[in-house]
């Protein structure tokens, strides 16, 4: 067997792909680079995590044929992910550099979520960046993984053959409900447990047309949403449009992506227009549907819309009595006057029209009406429908800041790195591509702006495409996995709306066996766990649990045992192979000397009782990184923490991950001896090293509420004064009191322009929180003017309240505002400290506290 130099991966048909080090990813990536190489935080405790995974996924047998990793039940599993980068509370120091002060109401600050796909949960992916596999998961549909080093990044591209037969694609809302929201997991849950209101796994949705068929294989988020957690865009799904389209204060419009039930696809600006037409021709426009216009004074509210307004003096209502529950694009439909033949409001068959001016005589008459709405763009019946903004490719043209705005799209919006979801069609007009990329990680996933998102779409070989929700509501289900790395801490966010593709096969026998971890660079004398997984012909996933499967090692010096691949000593390439009824599979490992290994996270700062999970990282002379468990020759631990294994245990010696125990107070270092190398790992547990960088002791303006920069803010209800009884270091600190106006993204902000010190690994700040969980954020600066974003709190915001609790930021996760090449560089200097909102519902008014901003340094044992 040939064996490349460089690592090569193997798809699910056995097609050869290739590990890509140093090598471009898309041409668009070619000149940016990461600003941190890996993940560490400067402490980071892993947490399990539950999430819902109505799984058809096949029970994860070990080589050995015996018991399994991992039970998977069928309608909701439960495995565990890791979520790295929760930082622990350091505390507030003295005024002198290096003089510890004990920890007062430690709090945490939330960062990347480290849970992985299953079929890529292995020890030292994290570190694996260079990595693409693709596979195919259904007829006509296949997902491609990738990530980067250069740039930390990952991208999910989901490519769909619409005309491939027993595809079909649907629109859902949020638990089946306007105003209601619901994640992917929760989603696909619903579908596959029979209890999706007019669809049923296997069966057909009953009504005058199929839309959900089979077993969805793909969940993509679509919509953003409002306050009320309705999409702000047009949304039509289950035989009726739910909402209209949106329009801007001066007819501004945004994209829809949509689809008829012929097969077209249509998406861009939508010419959409709905009326009730007379029985002489005479048409009554309707301005808005569900949520009224300032164009007009009509307004449609469908079934589907809630409560419909009550008619007060000043409005005029018309019930409409449909033949069936139907109501879409591009069909027009008989109705009759409700009022004037006193029928009873038949439920899932009666829009209400409501305007400010009296109806036209004609429209009160019993004479035979039409309703109707039209969508430009799609030959027959749309019967799906759901928006986004802003497009991001026009007949192959990319998106402008001048066509962003015309959408209402801020330049900060389109420019600033973010997690982004898009969707595309190509130009044969059948073929589909859905796209997320992860973002707000820092050192695995930073995020992208619009230009660069245009940039993949377009590589993917799309003519048309637009931005759909992203931030924390990014999220993608491939077949029963979230397959991207949603960056709220608690895992994917409750969403509005989604795209959901499903293929119409029942599940079939095993056809094909795949081993992971896909053939990668390993250590010598390292562990790898092997996992093995089964899928039918239409890459339907099979339950393999108590199958019986042959394993064995064709080529190299190691051996199968428990479960793993144990690497023994040498460089000769490893191969192993697997066989079982009917069906084989086989992968290459390329054992190599590690040049450096390194512990994750690199420096620990604790608080008693803290319980972080420690592992390591290793890479080649070239910088390719190793996957699997590293032996651990000897560890010796200061005796104010603990060490206990973790996962894996091997004769003749221990192998991390493992965790280590804060049990009292203490500065000191981890030291390990692993394959020759000696490596440290410095450590503080109620203490922390550093300086005061900004002490809050004056303002920096006499009137410093004129300082205070800010939009959509309540200029008489903001202002910021000294605070001189409850302060946590010196004589005082600031005293902000905010106030949140709707109409888009507030964001306050206070001058600060601290210097930090050169030796600075984070940024400490104590907070008075006043529990109304707004977003506190900060704008740092580093040597070469290059600007980051610091994430003071998580997507919870400021939710704790009437204390004080210290808060830090790790220079690893400094969120860059731009494509840097290298790590920030020191000195840093914080300009200032925000509080921000982006959803409607969650802005108010408030105060809060700030005081001793610090400079956090690598604790020492001096």
């Amino acid at each position: 067997m040939d064996v490349s130099s460089k690592p090569r991966l193997m798809t699910a048909n056995g097609e050869n792909l290739v590990f890509r080090p140093r090598e471009p990813f898309i041409g668009w990536l070619v000149s940016v680079a990461a600003p941190v190489i890996n993940s560490n935080s400067i402490l980071s405790p892993t947490i399990p995590h539950t999430l819902y995974d109505a799984s058809l996924a096949p029970l994860v047998t070990l080589p050995d044929g015996s018991a399994n990793f991992r039970r998977v039940s069928y309608k909701m599993s439960a495995f565990l992910f890791r979520a790295s980068g929760l930082l622990a509370t350091l505390a507030l120091l003295g005024s002198c550099a290096g003089k510890g002060i004990p920890y007062n109401d430690p709090a945490y600050s939330y960062a990347p979520n480290e849970r992985v796909p299953e079929w890529l949960a292995l020890e030292g992916y994290h570190d694996a960046r260079e990595f693409s596999v693709e596979r195919v998961i259904a007829p006509g549909v296949t997902h491609r993984f990738e990530t980067r080093a250069d740039i930390p990044i990952t991208v999910n591209t989901v490519t769909i053959d619409m005309s491939e037969t027993g595809l079909s694609i649907e629109t859902e809302s949020g638990q089946d409900d306007l105003f209601k929201r619901e994640t992917l997991p929760a989603m696909y849950e619903r579908f596959m447990s029979g209890e999706e209101e007019l669809g049923v796994r296997g069966m057909t949705r009953s009504g005058v047309f199929p839309v959900y068929s089979g077993t969805p294989v793909v969940l993509a988020n679509a919509d953003f949403w409002a306050g009320n957690s309705a999409p702000i865009n047009l949304f039509v799904d289950e035989g009726v449009i739910w909402r209209g389209p949106w329009y801007g204060d001066e007819g501004q419009r945004r994209p829809v992506f949509a689809f008829d039930d012929q097969g077209n696809y249509f998406l861009g600006l939508p010419e959409f227009k709905a009326e009730l037409i007379g029985p002489d021709g005479e048409t009554l426009e309707i301005n808005g549907i569900t949520f009224p216009q300032s164009s007009g004074p009509v307004t449609a509210y469908t079934w589907k819309s809630g409560d419909k307004p009550e008619a007060g003096d000043d409005s005029y209502t018309l019930p409409l009595i449909l033949p069936s529950s139907e109501w879409l694009p591009n069909t027009p439909v008989e109705v009759m006057n409700g009022s004037v033949v006193r029928m009873m409001s038949p439920p899932g068959r009666t829009v209400t029209l409501h305007s400010t001016e009296e109806f036209p005589k004609w429209a009160t008459t019993n004479s035979p009406l039409s309703l109707s709405a039209t969508l430009d763009g799609l030959p027959g019946k749309v019967v799906g429908a759901v928006g986004g903004g802003p497009q991001l490719l026009i007949d192959g043209k990319k998106i402008t800041l001048k066509s962003a705005s015309a959408e209402r799209m801020s330049q900060s919006f389109v420019e600033t790195w973010h997690p982004r979801t898009a969707v595309g069609i190509k130009e044969d007009g059948r073929t589909l591509v859905i796209v997320t990329v992860d973002g707000r990680q820092p050192g695995r996933a930073v995020g992208i702006d619009l230009f660069d998102l245009a940039d993949i779409m377009k590589e993917a070989g799309c003519v048309s495409a637009m931005n759909l929700d992203g931030g924390g509501s990014t999220s993608l289900m491939v077949r029963n996995e979230l397959a991207n790395f949603p960056s709220d801490g608690g895992g994917p966010r409750a969403v509005t709306n989604a795209l959901v593709v499903s293929h119409s096969s029942s599940p079939g026998g095993l056809a094909q066996i795949d081993i992971y971890p896909k053939n990668a660079t390993v250590a010598e004398s390292s562990i790898v766990p092997l996992v093995l997984r089964g899928f039918d012909e239409n890459g339907e996933p099979v339950n393999i649990d108590g199958e019986r499967f042959n394993w064995r090692v064709e080529q190299g010096n190691a051996r199968i045992e428990s479960g793993n691949l144990v690497v023994e000593e040498g460089t000769e390439p490893v191969t192993i192979r697997v066989d079982g009824n009917g069906v084989t599979d086989s992968e290459v490992f390329l054992p190599s000397k590690p040049a450096k290994i390194s512990f994750v996270p690199d420096t620990l700062m604790m608080k008693s009782d803290d319980t972080v999970r420690i592992r390591l990282a290793a890479i080649s002379n070239d910088g390719t990184p190793f996957v699997g468990h590293i032996p651990v020759e000897s560890i010796n631990v200061p005796d104010f923490v603990a060490i206990r294994p973790h996962t894996h245990t091997i004769a003749g010696g221990g192998v991390l991950p493992a965790e280590i125990v804060a049990q009292s107070k203490g500065v000191g270092v981890i030291e390990a001896n692993v394959l020759g190398q000696t490596i440290s790992l410095p450590l503080a547990v109620d203490t922390v090293s550093g300086e005061t960088a900004f002490g809050f002791e004056e303002l920096v303006s006499a009137d410093m509420t004129s300082w205070i920069k800010g939009i959509r803010h309540d200029p008489d209800a903001t202002t910021v004064m000294l605070e001189t009884e409850n302060v946590k270091e010196g004589n005082t600190a600031w005293q902000f009191h905010y106030g949140m106006v709707h109409g888009g993204t507030t964001k306050i902000e206070l001058p600060v322009n601290a210097q930090l010190t050169n030796d600075a690994i984070g940024v400490g700040l104590w907070v008075f929180g006043d529990g109304k969980k707004q977003w506190l954020r900060g704008e740092l600066r580093d040597a070469e003017n290059k600007g980051y974003y610091l994430n003071f709190t998580n997507s919870g915001g400021i939710d704790w309240n009437n204390k004080w609790k210290f808060i830090t930021v790790s220079v690893n996760d400094f969120i860059p505002m731009g494509g840097y090449a290298n790590a920030p560089v020191p000195p840093f200097t914080v300009k200032g400290v925000y509080v921000a909102q982006t959803q409607e519902a969650a802005k108010s008014s408030g105060m809060i506290l700030l005081d001793g901003l610090t400079s956090v340094e690598r604790p020492t044992s001096e």
